[in-house]
């Protein structure tokens, strides 16, 4: 290199560097946002050990899948996946045509908590050998509008996790998660039968008005498909193993390995208690105690404590409700320093019943129902559901009526309930097994 007048030495850079405003000259090229998340150097944070840190997203690759066996239509739906930084393992997986603040928080407590509890029941043999778990110090999301849901930055805020979010079109700021589900999709997902990749779902959607040949692109996955949503699961879970007892790429091992390793120096961290778990895990909503308890969307809430309360208290109070079960939510009043449980009026189930499943429910069932006949309408509904009995009524969404079915396939086989009538209804049948029974 020939020496010249306009060369400077790097300590003279670096002088002048130090003197310059990185955040005032990022806010002016790209935006208060992305040079906040600059600031804090996203990128080049590096882990040293497993639930530091969790990358969390959705596939951009499709599959269709029938909601259960007695469904007639496949729809597309996404796996949801979230691995660990430091390892490469994955930690937990979520299903849904939709995504949603509801999924997000299914996909981190599948992560969160112990598989024993998350697995479908057909598949908790693996929990023994898929023992990764534990919250994480830092989560890292893209923009999506599941993932910036007021209800999930509660959940991470409540378990002291910090929350990143990526900036758009920036895949390598995690890519851990990325490569993982690019091998994901290479060795096992593109092999199944009514897979759409992710440049032909893209296009398809961009490009579907105004070329026709990409609406036969989806017509052709959509034809192939001949697996149910509990079919993929069961070849899903396997996969993930798979991957789990592959080398980690730096150090060599397996990734299951150097994960059980680092648990040894730094233990796993879980919520304890079922109050708080039922408080973590739940969407959040803003209601009005009134002197029938609460009401969330159609659901009335109501107990003892919360009838107490209203006595000195009447006015807005924040509702936990567990998306994977509505039976019961939490209410926190202000002064309160313990949550509230308040049960389903005026049913009880001896089932679970998700959220997405209630919904649709729910919006079968017209408001001039009286409050006693609920129940009769909503197992009636879900018997439907199951059977594949279900016609898509005027204004309803397949989406929603399918996310429902498949929720519904994990429950116990529901019979046709049967509604009294006053035909058959009378004195004697009314008295049975009470003190005003008649004696012959």
């Amino acid at each position: 290199m020939s020496s010249g007048v306009g060369q400077v030495s790097y300590e003279f850079l670096r002088q002048h560097l130090k003197t310059l405003d990185k955040r005032a000259l990022l806010e002016e090229q790209v935006g208060f946002r992305y040079a906040q998340q600059s600031i804090r150097a996203i990128k080049r944070l590096l882990t040293t050990y497993a639930n530091q840190r969790c990358e969390l997203d959705n596939s951009r690759y499709g599959l269709y899948l029938y909601p259960n066996e007695k469904w007639n239509e496949p729809l597309l739906y996404y796996t949801g996946l979230g691995a660990d930084h430091a390892s490469r393992a994955i930690k937990g997986y979520s299903l849904t045509i939709a995504p949603s603040a509801a999924s997000t928080i299914r996909l981190y407590e599948s992560c969160v908590l112990p598989k024993a509890l998350t697995l479908p029941e057909e598949l908790r043999r693996y929990a023994h050998d898929w023992d990764v778990a534990g919250a994480d110090a830092l989560v890292a999301v893209d923009n999506g509008p599941e993932m910036r849901a007021r209800s999930v930055g509660l959940m991470f805020l409540m378990l002291l996790v910090i929350l990143l979010f990526m900036p758009p079109r920036r895949p390598d700021y995690k890519g851990t998660i990325e490569r993982i589900f690019q091998t994901l999709e290479s060795r096992f997902i593109s092999a199944l039968c009514g897979y759409i990749a992710a440049r032909e779902l893209r296009a398809a959607r961009e490009l579907r008005v105004t070329d026709p040949r990409y609406e036969r692109v989806l017509e052709r996955a959509k034809a192939r498909a001949n697996m149910t949503v509990a079919d993929y699961e069961k070849k899903l879970v396997p996969a993930i193993l798979e991957d789990l007892n592959e080398p980690h790429p730096q150090y060599k091992r397996r990734k299951i390995e150097v994960y059980r390793e680092a648990q040894a120096l730094v233990p796993q961290l879980f919520p304890t208690g079922r109050l708080q778990l039922k408080s973590i895990f739940s969407l959040t909503y803003e209601a009005t105690l009134t002197r029938e308890g609460v009401q969330v969307e159609r659901f009335k809430y109501q107990s003892d404590e919360l009838g107490l309360l209203y006595r000195v208290y009447d006015g807005p109070v924040q509702v936990q409700l567990p998306p994977n079960d509505i039976r019961t939510v939490l209410v926190f009043a202000p002064k309160m320093r313990q949550p509230i449980e308040a049960q389903l009026v005026p049913h009880d189930f001896d089932f679970p019943v998700t959220i997405e499943l209630a919904r649709m429910v729910a919006s079968r069932i017209p408001e001039s129902v009286p409050s006693e006949e609920f129940a009769f309408h909503f197992l009636h509904t879900l018997h439907q559901l199951q059977s594949g009995a279900i016609v898509l009524q005027p204004g309803e969404r397949q989406r929603a009526v399918a996310q429902a079915a498949t929720h519904a396939s994990n429950l116990p086989p529901i019979a046709k309930p049967s509604a009294a009538t006053e035909s058959d209804t009378n004195l004697d049948s009314l008295l049975v097994g009470t003190e005003m029974d008649r004696v012959d």
